[in-house]
């Protein structure tokens, strides 16, 4: 699996800092993190990228077509999605990477 190393963000999405300088680190999950949370349009650089999961959970929209909207995304990001399972909401796991 290779590591996306990138500056790291804390848990309120600050930019971490130590010594005065930026923390990098494998942003993999960052980064999944962000693109599950985004709606299309807010990433200035890629405005088709983001799933937009609060619309999923708040919508009638099924399981599935949340599991299908979140492997076209990671995959536009560049992630190879291995697979994402879970029958509802709270037990969606998903395993994916970049290469």
């Amino acid at each position: 699996m290779a590591k996306t190393t990138d500056i790291l963000l804390d848990a309120d999405f600050d930019l971490q800092a130590k010594n005065g300088d930026f923390v990098l680190g494998d942003a993999t999950l960052q980064n999944q993190q962000l693109i599950l949370l985004s709606h299309k349009g807010e990433l200035k650089q890629e405005p088709l990228l983001g799933v937009g999961l609060r619309n999923y959970l708040l919508d009638d929209a099924t399981i599935h077509e949340m599991h299908q909207e979140i492997q076209k995304q990671f995959s536009l990001d560049g992630m190879t999605v291995n697979e994402i399972s879970g029958n509802n909401w709270s037990t969606t796991k998903i395993d994916a990477n970049y290469e």
